[in-house]
């Protein structure tokens, strides 16, 4: 495939006559909205942690959200705990135990927008509901994030798989309906 002035092969390699223009899209590429992706050592195995900006959240917020959408998210991303760590400029999710699992660059794109959202809305409600259709519910949350459009839909995929029910169906309808 060719894109302006890069070239795509099937296997995903890119390439460009330019270094220069290598260059610049690998550090396009690179900069990610502030977040930094570090991988930490967390008890002696490697962990994957997301790092953001603490002045560009509403820590409040943020904790009321994960405290309402808490067990849907867990079961989402395969996460035991969704602890948020506060340092002075920064908010620290240490809540992947692999640093290889599939899936991560995605959880990152879920937390960034998780932040802005805790920016942009006005309120949260300090209510928890049990969702009839775990899929349904997830899918509805992750379009109010914006995650819409096929720019997202792999997103979509990658953290709808590990919950139960069709994504298309609120009260039911077949098992795994389409779901994009």
């Amino acid at each position: 495939y060719r894109i302006g002035v890069f070239n795509i092969s099937k296997d995903g390699t890119v390439t460009c006559s330019s270094e220069e223009n290598l260059d610049d899209l690998k550090n396009m590429l690179d900069a990610d909205y502030g977040i930094s992706l570090p991988v930490c050592a967390c008890d002696g195995t490697q962990c994957f942690s997301v790092e953001f900006p603490k002045d560009k959240a509403d820590v409040v917020k943020l904790r009321k959200i994960l405290d309402n959408k808490g067990d849907l998210i867990k079961k989402a991303l395969g996460v035991n705990s969704l602890n948020i760590k506060e340092e002075d400029d920064k908010l620290i999710f240490p809540w992947f135990e692999q640093a290889n699992q599939p899936g991560l660059a995605s959880y990152a794109k879920f937390i960034n927008s998780l932040c802005k959202m805790s920016v942009e809305i006005k309120r949260v409600n300090n209510s928890k509901h049990e969702p009839v259709n775990d899929k349904y519910a997830f899918r509805c949350f992750l379009l109010r994030l914006g995650f819409i459009g096929d720019e997202f839909k792999q997103d979509r995929k990658i953290m709808l798989s590990r919950l139960e029910g069709s994504c298309a169906f609120r009260n039911g309808g077949e098992r795994n309906a389409v779901c994009e």
